[in-house]
C-alpha cells in the first residue's frame, strides 16, 4: 500500500495548524509586577474547601488571621465596566492583568502566591476582586 500526500493540502493543514497555535496564545495574560521570594519552599497542604474561601472585592481589603495563609486563585472583576485586575500585598502589587474580554470574568494566577499571617491584601482596579483560600500555617 503506497501513501501519496497532496502537496497543497499538505501546505493549507499546516497553515491552519499554525493559525490555531498563534490565535490561541493570543488570550490575555498576567504580567509580573513584583519579585515573589520566599526563604523555603512554600507547600500548601490541604485541599481547598468552601468554608475557607476567600472573595476580597476592590473596597475591602481584608487582613490575613493568625496561624493562617491565604493562598491567592485568581483576579476578577464583578461587572463589565472592569478590565484591569491586581493583588496587592500591603500595598504592593504583587500581579497584575487585564481582562479584556466581556465574557472573561476571572484569570488565573501563578502558584505560589501565598499572603502569610497579618498581610493586607487588597484588590486593585475597578470592580475587581482577588480570589482564594485560607490554610493553617
Amino acid at each position: 500500500m503506497q501513501l501519496n500526500l497532496h502537496g497543497p493540502s499538505a501546505l493549507l493543514g499546516a497553515g491552519i495548524l499554525a493559525l490555531a497555535f498563534f490565535a490561541g496564545s493570543s488570550s490575555p495574560q498576567l504580567q509580573k509586577v513584583a519579585q515573589l521570594t520566599f526563604p523555603t519552599d512554600v507547600r500548601v497542604v490541604g485541599v481547598p474547601d468552601p468554608h475557607t474561601a476567600v472573595v476580597i472585592p476592590e473596597s475591602s481589603p481584608y487582613v490575613v488571621p493568625g496561624g493562617r495563609l491565604l493562598v491567592v486563585t485568581g483576579l476578577g472583576r464583578t461587572s463589565s465596566s472592569g478590565t484591569d485586575v491586581s493583588v496587592v500585598f500591603d500595598g504592593t502589587p504583587m500581579w497584575f492583568g487585564s481582562l479584556t474580554s466581556n465574557a472573561q470574568t476571572t484569570h488565573d494566577v501563578p502558584a505560589g502566591l501565598v499572603a502569610k499571617a497579618g498581610t493586607t491584601v487588597s484588590a486593585g482596579g475597578t470592580a475587581s476582586v482577588v480570589l482564594g483560600y485560607l490554610v493553617k500555617s
